[in-house]
Formats: C-alpha cells, structure tokens, sequence
C-alpha cells in the first residue's frame, strides 16, 4: 500500500541566506507550450510554417524560444554524414540501482526547493551543483536529500544552463558570457577562477577526466552560423586554444563516453563525434530537434521535444540505428537512464517527468508521470532523481526501491 508523500518545501527564509542575485524572469508559466525557460515572448513564423516564440530582452539570456512544433524539415535537411567508423565499444553514461522487480512503484517527491529557476544539475559526493539561470551556480548539501542545505551560491555573469563537475572545478555554461571555471575544493568559498569566452552562447557542458566539452549556439532558429558546435578544453587547464567543430543545430544536450562525444544537436539531430580530432563520426536526423542525451549499454537515449524518446542501437557509433521511440507529453527536454532498472526518466516541460520502461525498446510504455512546473533536465543516483523544474526549483524524488 503506498503511502502519502511527505514535501518538504524549502524557500531561501528557511534556509536563512539571503539572495545574492535576484531572477528578474520566468515568474509564471506561459499557456503555450514554449520549450525554453523565457516568458516574455514575440512569435516569427518560418518558411515552413512553423511559428516559433522569441525571447525578448526581459526573459532569460534573450534566449529564443522553441515551441516544440514538428518541423518536417528540421528532418528532411537532414543527411546522414560519416566520417569514421569506430570500432564497437561498450558505451554507458549512467549508473543506477533502482529495481522494478516485484511491481512498479510511484517515486516519491521528499524536498522543493522554489528559490531560483534550476536548469542543470551535477552531483560530487552529496554537493548538488545547481545551474540556476540568473542566480549563478548554487551549491547544496543532500546527505539528508529531505532536507538540503545551502552551503554557498556562486554569482555569474549571464544565464547558467548547464553545470558539469571533475575533480576541484565546476564547469558552468553561462550563455553569453561563455564558460566559467569555479574552484571548488572548498565549496564554502567556491568562486569563479576563469571566464573562458566561447564562440557563441554557451548552452552545454560536459567533463571527464580529460576533457570539458561545451555546446555553443547563436540562437538563431533559422540561420546556420559556422561557429556554433562544440568547444573542447583540457579538464584541468590551461583553457586555451581549443579545438572546435561546428555542428548544423545547436550543441544542447552531451554525452561523453570514452574518446567520443553525443551531441543532441536540436533540428541538428544526434551527433557522434571523436573527441579525437575532433571529428564527425556520425549523423543521425530525429524526429524533431534533439535536446538531451544520455547513454547506457550501447544505446543512446534521446529528448527530442515533441517527438518524445527516441532509443538508438548505437554498438557501431558510425551507423546509430533508431530501435524504439514513444510520445510523451509536453516536450522532452533531457533524459537520464537506469539501464539496469530499464527504466528511462525524462523531463518533459509542462509534461512534468516521464518514467518510461525502456527494457524493451520495441513496447515502450510509460510507468507513471511526476507532475511539476516545467521539467527541464533529470538526474540519478543510486537511491534519488534530482529535478531541474526551471521557474520551480530543485525537486527531489526517493525513487522505487
């Protein structure tokens, strides 16, 4: 019998510290379907009919908006382009525990935090990294995931989309004012070490042991711009004449696995790239615009707005082989996996989080969906889903044991 879930609903009050910077945007949620975090909008109609949302000055980073319609085109333009064949790897992003065995249970939410608009995550030990749009880079304490601890919030220059932690440093892509490198080796004192201006906008970030890769784009909806792609540095620096290689979308959604990155590339599709080089390996067109990626067990995991997850047979990463897709509602936007649970997670906008039983790509089916306010990104550890809700705030989820 399932019990009733216990919210523990944090504001800045409760935790005792006050603002250091304040969210001028994204106070309420648009009616419409946008599929970015900006309220403030115009609407501009593209040749094909699409009508797409564009940020205006008030909102989030000027940051045009995607409505989520299917544009046939973003697929047709698409070609298949390879470059290199990789040898098969066994490629896996994603830990995991949960167990389904027994019958499907509900996650349970245990913490809200409403302080800021959340759009990426990381985890080190039990310090939540938090991209926090506006409000910087904020740092919490979960060893008690019911109640998390603020222990320092970072101010940056932009708007911080995505946060990827190695070693002593957090790795923020802070939109116009490109990538930070904050040191954290004593997160109470965690502060901005380097501001590493990017070709672009910085949307993505992803690390490892060796490399930070950033996602950039101009936000232009409509006109290619041959600077935008990914950017690679060295994980531990100097940051300093990176490698670069432009993709046609835009670089929002990283997964790195070995030598190769995943790229959901929006209208761009998935991308497999050697990190080598670096160099295409791979394209493979999606059903709409590919937003978020994860992979686990040679297979790749794809957000792709209104076309919903997208699962890819990826054993020879020069020819991903499209395996199993399912709608979901709302429009997907990131995706995390527990491969041995075959349970996917996906955050799905106003569709709040999609749990999708992914062991048989060929019967996809939708285990239970967590309402919230706009679901922009998920993250899993081994008992936890960590939600970036954007104008709502961190979630926190116990999941099914």
């Amino acid at each position: 019998m399932s019990q009733s879930p216990r919210i523990r609903t944090l504001t800045r009050g409760s935790i005792g510290i006050c603002c250091a910077v304040v969210a001028t945007a994204c106070t309420t949620a648009p009616s419409t379907d946008t599929g970015n975090v900006a309220d403030s909008s115009t609407t501009t109609t593209d040749p094909s009919g699409e009508t797409r949302a564009v940020a205006t000055e008030t909102s989030l980073g000027t940051t045009p908006m995607d409505t989520g319609q299917t544009d046939s085109a973003d697929s047709t333009a698409m070609t298949t382009a390879m470059t290199t064949a990789m040898a098969t790897t066994d490629l896996d992003t994603t830990g995991g525990g949960e167990s389904t065995s027994g019958g499907v249970q509900e996650p349970t939410e245990i913490a809200h935090v409403t302080d800021f608009d959340a759009l990426g995550l990381d985890l080190r030990d039990d310090l939540l990294f938090i991209a926090a749009a506006t409000s910087g880079l904020q740092i919490f304490d979960i060893a008690t995931p019911s109640e998390p601890s603020l222990i320092t919030e970072v101010p940056l220059d932009a708007v911080a989309y995505e946060v990827a932690v190695h070693g002593d440093y957090a790795f923020v892509a802070d939109w116009s004012a490109g990538l930070q490198v904050v040191e954290i080796s004593n997160p109470n004192t965690a502060s901005v070490v380097e501001t590493i201006p990017t070709p672009t906008n910085a949307l993505a970030v992803a690390a490892d042991s060796t490399r930070v890769v950033v996602g950039t784009w101009n936000a232009d909806f409509e006109n290619p711009d041959p600077e935008h792609g990914i950017v690679v540095y060295p994980s531990t620096g100097p940051w300093m004449n990176p490698a670069q290689l432009a993709t046609p979308g835009w670089a929002g959604g990283l997964a790195l696995v070995g030598d190769l990155a995943f790229v959901a590339d929006g209208p761009g599709g998935l991308h497999v790239i050697s990190l080598l080089g670096p160099s295409e390996v791979s394209t493979t067109p999606t059903s709409v615009r590919a937003y978020g990626v994860a992979v686990a067990n040679n297979r790749a995991y794809v957000a792709d707005n209104t076309g919903g997850l997208l699962i890819f047979d990826i054993q020879d990463p020069g020819t991903p082989v499209e395996i199993g897709n399912i709608d979901l509602p709302g429009a997907a936007y990131g995706v995390d996996v527990d491969d041995s649970a075959g349970v996917a997670w996906v955050a799905c906008d106003t569709g709040g989080v999609q749990r999708v039983d992914v062991s048989d790509p060929d019967s996809l089916m939708v285990l239970d969906d967590l309402p919230t306010t706009r679901a922009w990104g998920v993250h899993l550890t081994d008992s936890l889903a960590l939600v970036a809700d954007t104008m709502g705030g961190l979630r926190i989820f116990e999941r099914p044991s």
